[in-house]
């Protein structure tokens, strides 16, 4: 899945968001405060739920631009990158993009299945959670 979306907002702005989100569900998993200079390679578990968990390792972070991570759950692993473009002083573009790295071949196929209905439901909601974003700016 790839979306790429100009925002009326300046990057510092949507990485500042993307970032205190990542701060406060990492906060959550360990129970205690953590600096953003410390989130680079760092891994936890999030609860999803009853008995839905999935292991969550922070890839890469480079402040007004790129936020970076990989969710390993039983049956995937996913990689999700946000890249973010500063066009002018008060307009920015997102390029999020997300990959699927499972290897079984069955669950590639319902993942295929699945991904065809969900996606669209999935890239609605990320936009409506972006222009939400631009909106509070």
């Amino acid at each position: 899945m790839k979306i790429i979306k100009e925002l009326n907002i300046p990057s510092a702005y949507l990485y500042k968001v993307i970032i205190d989100s990542v701060r406060y569900d990492v906060e959550q998993a360990i129970g205690e405060p953590i600096r953003e200079c410390q989130l680079e390679n760092l891994s936890y578990v999030k609860e999803f739920g009853k008995n839905k968990r999935a292991k969550i390792t922070i890839l890469e972070i480079e402040k007004n631009k790129t936020y970076k991570f990989e969710t390993e759950t039983i049956n995937n692993t996913f990689i999700s990158q946000y890249r973010i473009n500063q066009l002018s002083s008060t307009i920015c573009q997102l390029t999020y993009s997300e990959d699927n790295l499972t290897s079984n071949s069955l669950q590639k196929i319902n993942d295929r299945m699945f991904g065809i209905f969900l996606g669209y439901f999935k890239k609605k909601r990320f936009i409506q959670m972006l222009n939400a974003i631009e909106q509070s700016y």
